[in-house]
């Protein structure tokens, strides 16, 4: 019985009382009403019991769905940390490690069994604290697709002339190609002390991933300027990311690159610089790159022909009339690349990993940041270089 259906029965009750006449009559309706009001009362009592039952907890259920809590607390992060520390894993973070390392632990051709693929949170802060480290870093396109890739590349020659009527136009010309890229092994080891591992896991982390970045981004950043290429005939170097300066010097004639020589006058040295900017085509979004050591003991102080200081500043920053001085140590000494660097590509092939592998012998650990990897420049044409000969 609902309550609208108490409330009428108990009103039609109330009303047959006011008519009745015998003390008697009247105490048997009242025991009527009485008993109506107990046993709606006592229906009140059990749909709230039925409530509290529906809600109540089973605790065999709550301790399930604490377990599936801890299981999703568990993060890779941590069990990442923890494994290169060398400390032992429970079976929650064994399990959240095989996850996250699946495609190594089913590979035949992993270099080590003790290699953990480094969480994307933490790969993202490295190559981003690598840029800052390393200017050019920041400016490069950085592709993270597995396995080789090729990019398409072309330049136009167009037409700009005009016709008469019923003249049949010239076509332009369009020259198109690609470039390859390859996957060539980037190793950054650096050997610790067992000692090391005595400190907190957050300290050792700290320490470990600022140095991955600092010998990570020397490395990378060398490549993207230096680096020699795949090897000719005779087999020199291993293969390896071909930088800037190593194709523009490549080019038969030489056409994107400019020298000087110490006996150049201010005013020559300006104009060999104008004189490499003019070799990039507009369009290009260019900055001019170069150590401090060559911007403060050569650029600096260069004047044009009207005596005017050929280096301009705005604030801290340094500028050839309207083209941005970024110091980048990875540049040879005495030169400056002039570029558009989102016209370089480099792509990371793998995940990047970490191998560690214990010298008892000499109490260290080395640590091995590894991966596959392979850049180049998209097209030459948006760069171009200024070298001492």
């Amino acid at each position: 019985m609902n309550q609208q259906e108490f409330e009428n029965k108990r009103a039609q009750l109330v009303s047959e009382a006011e008519n009745l006449q015998t003390a008697e009559e009247i105490n048997a309706k009242i025991a009527e009403i009485e008993a109506l009001d107990k046993a709606y009362d006592e229906e009140i009592k059990a749909q709230t019991a039925k409530e509290r039952i529906k809600n109540m907890t089973n605790p065999f259920k709550q301790n399930e769905k604490q377990d599936l809590q801890n299981k999703n607390t568990v993060k890779y992060e941590d069990v990442f940390a923890k494994y290169i520390k060398g400390e032992e894993l429970n079976a929650d973070e064994r399990n959240c490690f095989a996850e996250n390392n699946k495609n190594i632990l089913n590979s035949t051709t992993t270099t080590s069994g003790n290699t953990a693929v480094i969480p994307q949170t933490l790969q993202e802060e490295i190559i981003e604290a690598m840029g800052e480290r390393h200017p050019v870093l920041k400016d490069i396109d950085s592709l993270h697709i597995k396995g080789f890739i090729s990019l398409p590349k072309g330049s136009m020659t167009a037409n700009v002339g005009w016709y008469d009527e019923g003249d049949t136009p010239t076509d332009a010309s369009v020259s198109t190609g690609k470039v390859d890229f390859s996957a060539y092994d980037l190793r950054v080891n650096l050997p610790l002390s067992f000692r090391l591992k005595e400190t907190s896991t957050k300290a050792f982390m700290k320490f470990l991933k600022k140095e991955i970045i600092k010998q990570g981004a020397n490395k990378l950043a060398y490549a993207v300027m230096n680096g020699l290429g795949v090897p000719g005939v005779s087999d020199e170097f291993k293969a390896q990311p071909l930088g800037v300066v190593t194709a523009l010097n490549a080019e038969t004639n030489t056409p994107q690159v400019v020298t000087y020589t110490g006996s150049n006058t201010s005013a020559e040295l300006e104009a060999k610089l104008r004189d490499a900017i003019s070799r990039i085509p507009s369009g290009y979004r260019i900055k001019a790159y170069t150590r401090r050591s060559t911007l403060w003991n050569t650029l600096l102080g260069i004047k044009d022909a009207t005596g005017k200081e050929y280096v301009e500043f705005k604030g801290d920053k340094g500028y050839f009339k309207g083209v941005e001085i970024v110091e980048e140590a990875a540049v040879p000494a005495n030169a400056v690349v002039f570029g558009d660097f989102e016209n370089y590509v480099f792509n990371f092939n793998t995940d990047l990993t970490l191998m560690q592998q214990d010298r008892n012998k000499d109490a260290v650990t080395d640590y091995t940041l590894y991966g596959l990897a392979d850049g180049k420049p998209r097209i030459n044409e948006a760069f171009a270089l200024l070298k001492k000969s």
